[in-house]
């Protein structure tokens, strides 16, 4: 692990979709970078590392949603962010595929971050 400026040493993320593509890129970087990360996905993951955490979970799916972010708060007491990255791929007549992302099932977890406000380090 390098020195890096985002200081995500230990940090606890959430990855949609971080079993492949775009996905498994922003793992890795957070990986590199010394963070916690559960990669929320149907797919497992193909990275193996001590700080990756594959947790099978279709974010549409509120329950699995919850239980996903309740886990995490089990290991290690907090959230530090979300990548969503995750989508859901309609097929229709006129567009091959059509992806919208799942924000919110994720909603009440981030209003009660910003109610609760950032925490932030001082250096």
């Amino acid at each position: 692990m390098s020195e890096n400026w985002l200081n995500l040493n230990e940090k606890v993320y959430i990855v949609t979709g971080g079993s492949s593509g775009i996905g498994e890129a922003i793992v890795k970087e957070l990986l590199n970078d010394g963070a916690y990360v559960y990669d929320a996905d149907l797919q497992p993951a193909k990275e193996e590392h001590d700080h990756l955490t594959f947790v099978e979970t279709d974010v549409t799916n509120k329950e699995q949603v919850d239980a996903l972010v309740a886990r995490v708060i089990e290991e290690h007491g907090h959230i530090d962010g979300v990548v969503n990255n995750g989508c859901i791929i309609f097929r229709t007549d006129n567009v091959k595929f059509f992806c919208i992302t799942v924000l919110l099932l994720f909603s009440p977890f981030l209003r009660q971050n910003k109610r609760d406000g950032p925490q932030r380090q001082s250096n």
